[in-house]
């Protein structure tokens, strides 16, 4: 799975409270290791997390659904067969016989009609299957029988039930009032813990079942499910189909998917014989599914020769769908997010990103769902591996430099999210599971994978990587079942490294230090671990380029053992009477780490300088010289990054840069770097261009795919600030994003709404008109009353939280109770702790801004008047501060431009 996940120490327990006789949960936490709670990434009630207990589970499930999607609702009845462990000793000799004949699953809000024993098969007598009683409490359906089993007994029974609109899990897309044309479909998305809000099941990892589907819908609608179709669709009198699907391979509850709805496809090459297809709702086109996703089969040809494992699945369907965050990788058909769909415009810069994700989610075929991982603490089993697939598909279809990009990008990842916490990367102790799919997973996980193979090598390495492959496919894993692996082909011990860098947190922070004797000709690079307590065993390269490219190579190593901790590691290297060019420490890029390093000038690499050194420089020469790249930098993605970073820079030369660019077609600025033009406009703060915006607000042509450019405006409204700005503003959260509506945008909107209340020019702007003082207040009240609407009524987490920060923005503690009743009402256990500690927040407001507000009420009207007019003084000195500097770039810029006309004046296209 490719998602943005919450991370925060809020807890709210609602099913999760329940403790079934699967689940284990313990008391309390140690201090280190794995179980050791980490601050800033749980609350202090968060407990140890373990995997089910295997005595009895379920290993089959027959699904017989029927949906009605005008009126959201799904009626099914599930036969499932359990397995009694055959490795097991009888139940009579064991202590606690209960295990082996009561099983609890996970059923969220559902209306549970009937629970009976059924018949193993068609040929035996239901009648006949031992008795059962069963409980349901909203949150478990326990099933009880009145003998316990034997080991390797199998036993079966049926629940019959329905779900309206759930929470979580099934999702109906359908036309409303707002969106009037949205193409009707309903899917499922169910990582981690989703499943349980419309099917009955035990929803962790370590249970699997093999499948069944029969799945009765409109039959103008297509039918999509896990597996190969089992049987022809059966046209029934009623008007609607029943397609069967059948899926012998177990299958977790979260990687179950089906989806029904009216859908374009596009049908690629197949592969060895399994078809690949692509579906989405309309008004997408089959060309942009083809566009998008069309190197699949040759993606499935090097990823089953890179595991040496034949593809396993009977099909590779992927499908868009407004309710996926980035995507997921359900066995045999993937589900995506539709920002991923690309036409030529986007598929200029982001046809490789969506490269990476595809390849991500096909590797999950292999790292999590043909070897599933035993529970969430092992995660990375899956996701990191995941991510490491990513960067061999660029090692191999790229170039080499893209390569190192990549590895430095996902260093630079998890190092960010370290500095807000730093766990291991198997850590059982969290506040829902959803905490583990964070940056140490994905990107910190991955580099840890690339470290084992430069230790081992290639060849031991994919070696072992191949034999845990074969050893474990249709099992579930842990940690250690990876590392015995390794160690089997490599004959080292990585006990230590496991013990190190996967089961502790943390990573070495280096600093380095350079020297060089010229009466000996040797060149000295001293290195220590400034990171504390824990210090890593550690052997980094150290090259020394010379003056005529030669390199003179050596090794400085840490031993964690060592008597002193602080003790540094030296390379000394021979170069002699040549004093080396320059130092590259780790220069393949073998150990994850930061390095602290400042070498004497002549020692400096050469570099060219980039767009964002230009941007953090800021000065004239920098700023004219990023104004004329706007106008002749052709390469699209270069252009995104170098509009992003000119976006933060006010100024009048970047104004005429922007203005002039916004004329050009969107086909040669591609839907980014556009986007940062509309956001660098609005960074200006003239009121001139206040009405430009507005109609690029509501000008389609200047909407993008996914509403890119559109989030652009939305932010530069919010810059400029003034009423024109902020009444778009409350008119887009208030009225004009259905649930359709990208989640980029609806969040952009909601943020800029609450920036633009804040800006100095609404106030001056508000208040100056007929309402006065009262305008500001009132502008406020329709604020929250807009968001607060948002946020009781989308169900998107990514579009609540938003609101929901808005609203914390605006000091909103009014709305507080009622927001946090919707949100517990509409969002899953997993999705509510990031949103929850946002709205809490609302409970305890800034008392600075509450304590001015109530001053501010208080004074007498002769003092606001008076403060009212200091304000105006104040905004005029800085407007003509304002005029004075323009005045003085212009005429520098006039300068330039006279020294330089035939240089500045190319033509784009040139």
């Amino acid at each position: 799975m490719l998602d943005d996940s919450f991370q925060d120490d809020t807890l709210l327990l609602l099913d999760g409270a329940r403790c079934s006789a699967l689940t284990c949960r313990a008391p309390a936490a140690a201090a280190t290791g794995p179980l050791a709670p980490v601050k800033g990434f749980v609350s202090d009630a968060a407990r140890p997390s373990y995997a089910p207990h295997s005595a009895l589970a379920p290993v089959h499930m027959a699904l017989d659904l029927r949906l009605d999607l005008p009126s959201r609702t799904l009626r099914a009845r599930v036969r499932y067969v359990v397995l009694c462990s055959p490795s097991v000793a009888s139940a009579a000799t064991l202590p606690d016989s209960a295990l082996y004949r009561a099983l609890t699953l996970d059923a969220v809000a559902l209306d549970i009609h009937a629970v009976a024993p059924a018949a193993l098969d068609d040929s035996d007598d239901a009648a006949a299957a031992p008795p059962l009683s069963h409980h349901y409490d909203g949150c478990g359906l326990r099933i009880a029988w009145q003998l316990p089993f034997s080991p390797g007994e199998r036993r079966a029974f049926v629940v019959e039930y329905s779900a309206i609109d759930p929470v979580a899990g099934l999702y109906f897309h359908v036309p409303t009032p707002q969106a009037a044309d949205c193409s009707i479909h309903c899917i499922t998305y169910l990582e981690t813990e989703r499943a349980r809000y419309w099917l009955p099941c035990v929803d962790y990892p370590a249970v699997r079942t093999t499948l069944d589907f029969k799945i009765t819908a409109d039959a103008s609608l297509t039918t999509l499910a896990n597996g190969a179709e089992s049987a022809p669709p059966i046209l029934n009198p009623d008007g609607t189909k029943t397609t069967s699907f059948s899926l012998h391979h177990p299958c977790p509850s979260y990687l179950l998917c089906f989806a029904v709805g009216d859908f374009v496809e596009a049908v690629d090459d197949a592969v060895d014989g399994i078809p690949v297809r692509y579906y989405a709702p309309r008004p997408f086109t089959a060309e942009q599914l083809q566009l998008s996703l069309g190197r699949t089969p040759n993606m499935i040809r090097w990823l089953q020769k890179r595991v040496n494992y034949k593809f396993p699945w009977p099909k590779y369907y992927q499908i868009f769908t407004p309710y996926v965050g980035g995507a997921m990788e359900n066995i045999s058909l993937v589900t995506w997010a539709p920002s991923a769909i690309q036409d030529e415009v986007l598929a200029k810069s982001r046809h490789e990103r969506v490269d990476s994700t595809n390849i991500h989610e096909m590797a999950h075929t292999y790292f999590g769902n043909l070897i599933v991982i035993r529970h969430f603490e092992h995660a990375w089993l899956k996701e990191s591996w995941a991510r490491y697939i990513e960067t061999c598909w660029i090692q191999d279809h790229r170039s080499h430099d893209d390569y190192r990009y990549d590895l430095i990008k996902r260093a630079e990842a998890y190092f960010e999210e370290c500095e807000s916490y730093t766990r291991p990367i198997v850590c059982r102790t969290y506040d829902t599971s959803r905490n583990l799919f964070d940056q140490h997973t994905y990107p910190g996980g991955a580099w840890r994978i690339h470290m084992l193979r430069q230790l081992l090598g290639e060849d031991a390495f994919w070696t072992g990587v191949c034999n845990y492959v074969q050893t474990y496919a249709g099992k579930t894993v842990e940690t250690d079942d990876f590392r015995r692996c390794l160690e089997a082909a490599s004959g080292l011990n990585l006990t230590a490294f496991f013990d190190q860098w996967i089961y502790s947190p943390g990573y070495p922070k280096l600093r380095a230090s350079y020297s060089y004797d010229d009466a000996l000709g040797v060149a000295r690079v001293t290195l220590t671990q400034t990171q504390k307590p824990t210090r890593f065993d550690l052997d980094v390269d150290v090259d020394l380029v010379l003056a005529d490219g030669r390199v003179r190579s050596a090794v400085a190593t840490f031993r964690a053992d060592a008597a002193d901790p602080d003790t540094p590691a030296v390379a000394l290297v021979y170069v002699g009477k040549e004093r080396p060019r320059h130092v590259e420490i780790d220069p393949h890029g073998k150990v994850l780490h930061t390095l602290e390093f400042a070498p004497a000038e002549d020692m400096l690499a050469s570099a060219a300088k980039t767009y964002k050194a230009l941007a953090k420089a800021r000065n004239r020469a920098t700023i004219d010289i990023l104004a004329v790249s706007m106008a002749r930098e052709t390469n699209v993605p270069a252009l995104e990054i170098l509009a992003n970073v000119a976006s933060g820079i006010r100024d009048a030369a970047m104004h005429a840069a922007f203005t002039a660019f916004l004329a050009y077609p969107v086909a040669d600025t591609g839907y980014y770097a556009r986007a940062y033009a509309f956001v660098g406009l609005g960074r200006q703060g003239r009121a001139a261009d206040s009405q430009r915006l507005v109609a690029a607000l509501h000008d389609d042509t200047e909407r993008g795919m996914h509403g890119i450019v559109r989030a652009g405006v939305l932010r530069a409204l919010a810059l400029v600030g003034d009423t024109a700005a902020h009444a778009a503003l409350l008119h887009a959260v208030d009225t004009s994003l259905p649930t359709l509506t990208p989640d980029s945008v609806a969040c952009a909107a909601i943020a800029a709404l609450a920036e633009s209340l804040g800006h100095p020019g609404f106030a001056g702007t508000a208040t100056s008109g007929p309402h006065g003082a009262d305008a500001l207040q009132m502008a406020r009240a329709a604020a929250v009353e807009a968001l607060a609407d948002r946020a009781l009524r989308d169900r998107r987490p990514d579009v609540v939280s938003a609101a929901a920060r808005a609203l914390v923005r605006l000091g909103a503690a009014d709305r507080a109770e009622q927001s946090r009743a919707a949100v517990v009402a509409a969002l899953p256990a997993q999705d509510l702790p990031p949103i929850l500690r946002t709205i809490a927040r609302l409970d305890r407001p800034d008392p600075a801004p509450a304590a001015a507000a109530t001053a501010t009420q208080s004074k007498p009207p002769q003092l606001v008047e008076a403060l009212r007019d200091r304000v105006a003084r104040l905004e005029k000195v800085l407007e003509a501060l304002r005029a004075k500097d323009e005045a003085r770039e212009t005429a520098a810029a006039a300068v330039g431009a006279a020294a330089n006309a035939d240089e500045v004046a190319v033509d784009r296209t040139a």
